[in-house]
């Protein structure tokens, strides 16, 4: 067991729970920022899902840092299989914690004091990081990035187990490994390997022959609707307001964070979303939910750009501190007329002195013009927005199309809705 005397243990609300810390075998679980969720990086959740298992097996108690972005995930996982998580807090309030968000009650919170002296040697480390890799028996780090605050821990724990032999015997320190690593992650995985970490290559998860995000694999009804390279007046149109779909990173508009670890959960995990998950989506549910992240104002609206397909190849750019490209070639083009009935307004690009003077719901309807050379411009979206959920039956049957980038995802999606679907990769030619 690691050196408990770095550590007083008080206040404990389950007083059971403190003693079986000191009992059982404790497994503690750190990583570099993480995406939240499965949905953003299934790689993390499934080797998640296999360390856990593991501890299943090996009888231990999961320890987390509870102020982590990726705790309701481990806390989650962990009632699934059944496992006591203890979610590390090492302040006794929630002043972390925006949201006040309020803890079920089987994720027991402890307040933890640690020595000043450890304390201000690790800098600006986040103390509940910390707690958990003094308390762990065995300590698994998942996606760490090299040179990081939890890769600087790790050094510190590992140099403890080379100094403190009689004890290192009880504790170990996992780093999760790629088969393909980058340059600075190989280096990275040498240097902890040869300070006695063992590197952990999580199991291949088997998937099922068919997967619900795998679209392309499906096989599908014949349908009667249209499909075809696009049409090059329709490439060109300027009647159509665009509105197009990124792969799902998050919840979905009408889905709370409990059903989204709940569904995160529900095994196999197939490939990562694709934009063409999302399109599936809007076209079986016939609807596209309004939204107001990164917008002005509190009033949720639909975005479309008045750009044509040919403009949006064209302009096409990946945006690096997005990790993502700024759109890609999936979505539903509507005819302006039939949009502007429905409330649809272009957005005013004004400075954002000028936006900040007006009502929230004409800044609904604004986006900040750049005020120096290197800002953003965002006028080259040329952006309309709709005050409303789109509800698709209120559209007709003419007027609308939908475009994906292949052949065999057309086919996919075409079966899903009564309009025509497009592939855009001929525009690329």
């Amino acid at each position: 067991m690691v050196d408990h005397t770095w550590l007083i243990a008080k206040d404990c609300q389950d007083k059971q729970i403190a003693q079986r810390l000191l009992d059982t075998p404790l497994l503690g679980i750190l990583a570099s920022h993480p995406q939240r969720n499965a949905f953003r990086a299934p790689q993390w959740q499934m080797a998640l899902d296999n360390l856990l298992q593991q501890a299943k097996r090996n009888g231990e108690m999961v320890l987390y840092p509870s102020s982590a972005p990726y705790s309701q995930s481990i806390a989650l996982a962990c009632q699934y299989y059944g496992l006591i998580a203890v979610g590390i807090q090492t302040r006794s309030d929630d002043s972390r914690n925006p949201r006040n968000t309020p803890k079920p009650h089987w994720l027991y919170s402890l307040s933890i004091e640690l020595q000043a002296d450890l304390l201000a040697s690790q800098g600006d480390t986040n103390p509940d990081d910390m707690a958990v890799c003094i308390l762990a028996n065995r300590l698994v780090a998942l996606n760490v990035t090299p040179n990081g605050k939890i890769a600087a821990l790790l050094e510190q724990r590992l140099k403890w187990q080379q100094g403190n032999s009689e004890n290192s015997s009880r504790c170990s320190t996992w780093i999760q490994a790629y088969e393909n690593p980058s340059r600075a992650q190989a280096k990275f995985q040498h240097k902890l390997s040869a300070m006695g970490a063992v590197l952990w290559f999580p199991n291949r998860p088997c998937y099922l022959p068919t997967s619900p995000w795998g679209c392309e694999a499906r096989i599908v009804p014949a349908t009667l609707q249209p499909i075809g390279p696009l049409p090059a007046n329709l490439a060109y149109s300027e009647n159509y307001l665009i509105h197009t779909t990124r792969a799902r990173q998050e919840n979905w508009p009408d889905q709370s964070q409990r059903n989204l670890l709940d569904e995160a959960f529900q095994l196999a995990w197939s490939q990562a979303p694709t934009p063409l998950d999302t399109l599936l989506r809007i076209a079986s549910s016939h609807r596209i939910f309004a939204t107001n992240a990164h917008k002005r104002g509190s009033l949720a609206t639909v975005s479309f750009t008045a750009n044509s397909l040919r403009e949006l190849v064209s302009m096409r750019s990946y945006q690096s501190h997005l990790a993502r490209w700024d759109w890609e070639p999936f979505g539903i083009a509507i005819r302006l007329d039939l949009l502007e009935s429905l409330g649809c307004k272009k957005v005013r690009y004004l400075p954002s002195e000028q936006i900040d003077r007006l009502g929230p719901l004409d800044q609904a309807f604004c986006q900040p013009s750049p005020k120096r050379p290197g800002d953003r411009d965002w006028t080259s979206e040329k952006e309309w927005r709709l005050p409303s959920d789109l509800r698709l039956a209120q559209l007709p049957t003419q007027g609308v199309f939908y475009f994906v980038a292949e052949s065999s995802q057309a086919k996919a999606l075409a079966h899903y809705t009564r309009w025509p679907v497009y592939w855009t990769n001929c525009l690329s030619d």
